[in-house]
């Protein structure tokens, strides 16, 4: 008879995989929001059926009678599949309890992952996820905010926003083959804090800086100076920013620009600004110039904090944020407190032809504080000094006097030793 259509009874293992990674996907697309926070009890009626929809008209359009389907059961390995992040549940509970800081894959296929606390990454024994199984783990996260890894942006970098699964958010940076060597995508995942850096944990728990060190920089908050945090590459730039800004005066506005935003501040007035990357097109993209500037035009008497100058722009008008009657906070790629105007002196002058010699003028007016952070021995974080600007130039160069010092020749991993040289003497209205 014209257009009868002969129907199979059942769907051979293959085709039942494929149409669940196929309906999986389309159903995370309806819902890209559930996704990363996960579902809740109230979501599952309208998901599930949405879900049942989509797993009949996938068997019909196989050519399979639906009477001979176990649709439920494909509709609850769908959500499944949907809505959990398959091999990285387990890595994001331990995320979730603060064992570990961040998520890494490799292009070979390996997972490693860095406790909280530590500077390597360890492996993660017995876990390696087929390349089917990253790829849709990458796709799922990545939906949420609604990017994808394509072979047009086979780089992509995000921010997932705060949920149950990400407390306090994450930052994840893609590369897709064959750009990363390898099968698999080369993935990192790194959880921001889900709360305030607190004195005891700095002090007490991680060892980074002495009691009394701590309470002079508390001092030098509250007498609104200028401070810039040096250090290099992981050695907790971001999370000593959050340490100090937590000592501002909760009757104070504070403006964050960041790139991502990632402070945790517990305070009841605070404006958070975060850039955001051109499209594929290179348009409607907003970078910390942009940010910075903005702050400025916001009300005055408040504290200004920037993530982190890695841009002439920025440092420039941080500079002059600095000079006029806003004190602020921020942080620095440097490994010693010259390097720290070496930097500013090279932003300046690469992106806006500032000499060398303007540039530590603004300098020593803008800024009254490094700390200086870094690696031990023992491979551990420390403060490993802490200088005041002084306020003249010499010989044409900005000068430091020391406050505070590290004395690794004294210390053990569990003992470290500071020695402080002198008081602060900087003073700002």
């Amino acid at each position: 008879m014209l257009g009868y259509i002969t129907q199979s009874q059942s769907l051979t293992p293959e085709d039942r995989d494929a149409l669940i990674a196929e309906v999986a996907s389309a159903l995370a697309g309806r819902f890209p929001d559930m996704v990363v926070r996960g579902l809740k009890e109230e979501d599952r009626p309208r998901v599930r059926e949405a879900a049942r929809v989509l797993v009949t008209d996938a068997v019909a359009r196989r050519g399979v009678n639906a009477a001979g389907v176990d649709v439920e059961g494909i509709v609850r390995e769908v959500m499944a599949q949907a809505f959990g992040l398959g091999w990285l549940e387990p890595l994001l509970d331990m995320a979730a309890r603060g064992e570990i800081t961040e998520i890494m894959l490799n292009p070979d296929g390996t997972v490693w992952t860095i406790p909280k606390g530590e500077v390597f990454p360890r492996p993660v024994q017995g876990l390696r996820p087929s390349p089917q199984a990253a790829r849709v783990v990458v796709d799922k996260m990545l939906a949420v905010v609604g990017r994808r890894m394509t072979e047009a942006e086979p780089i992509v970098s995000a921010k997932l926003p705060r949920s149950e699964r990400f407390p306090a958010g994450a930052r994840v940076h893609v590369v897709a083959p064959p750009i990363a060597n390898g099968e698999y995508p080369a993935v990192n995942i790194r959880f921001f804090e889900a709360k305030p850096v607190t004195r005891k944990r700095m002090v007490e728990e991680w060892k980074m800086l002495p009691p009394a060190m701590a309470d002079m920089l508390e001092d030098a908050v509250r007498r609104r100076l200028r401070i810039i945090v040096a250090g290099g590459t992981g050695t907790g730039k971001t999370t000593f920013l959050s340490f100090l800004a937590n000592m501002i005066p909760p009757e104070n506005r504070i403006v964050m620009a960041e790139d991502p935003a990632e402070i945790f501040l517990d305070r009841p007035h605070v404006v958070s600004l975060e850039a955001r990357p051109a499209n594929l097109e290179g348009k409607f993209g907003v970078d910390m110039g942009q940010l910075v500037t903005a702050a400025m035009r916001m009300t005055p008497r408040w504290w200004l904090i920037v993530g982190e100058v890695r841009r002439g722009d920025v440092g420039m008008w941080l500079f002059r944020a600095q000079m006029s009657d806003h004190p602020g906070l921020s942080t620095v790629h440097a490994d010693s407190p010259r390097e720290v105007v070496a930097t500013f002196g090279t932003l300046l002058m690469l992106d806006l032809n500032v000499k060398l010699a303007a540039t530590k003028d603004l300098f020593r007016r803008a800024v009254d504080i490094i700390v200086q952070i870094g690696f031990d021995p023992f491979g551990v974080r420390r403060v490993l000094e802490v200088v005041e600007v002084e306020p003249e130039l010499r010989g044409g160069d900005v000068r430091f006097r020391p406050l505070w010092r590290y004395v690794a020749e004294r210390s053990t991993r569990d003992n470290p030793v500071w020695e402080k040289v002198n008081d602060v003497t900087r003073v700002r209205r």
